[in-house]
């Protein structure tokens, strides 16, 4: 299930930002194209935001499981 959103996360990066997560080097995102409607404007923050929403929580899950590894290995300690 695990890899499987993480695979969607790429798709919807690649869908979005024209490169995978991987690929991006800190560019900043320009929230106003020229040509593009205000609606379809809407949608990309929102999925971008829905994006980053979702990375932030697997960060947050990455953090709390090295903080439980460094808590075991000083009780081991």
């Amino acid at each position: 299930m695990e890899e499987a959103k993480k695979m969607i996360s790429g798709l919807q990066a690649l869908l979005l930002n024209g490169s995978l997560p991987e690929d991006e080097q800190e560019r900043p995102l320009a929230l106003c194209e020229p040509g593009v409607n205000p609606e379809e404007q809407l949608i990309i923050i929102q999925s971008r935001l829905d994006q980053s929403m979702e990375e932030n929580q697997d960060l947050k899950k990455e953090l709390l499981k090295c903080k439980q590894e460094a808590r075991n290995l000083q009780g081991i300690k």
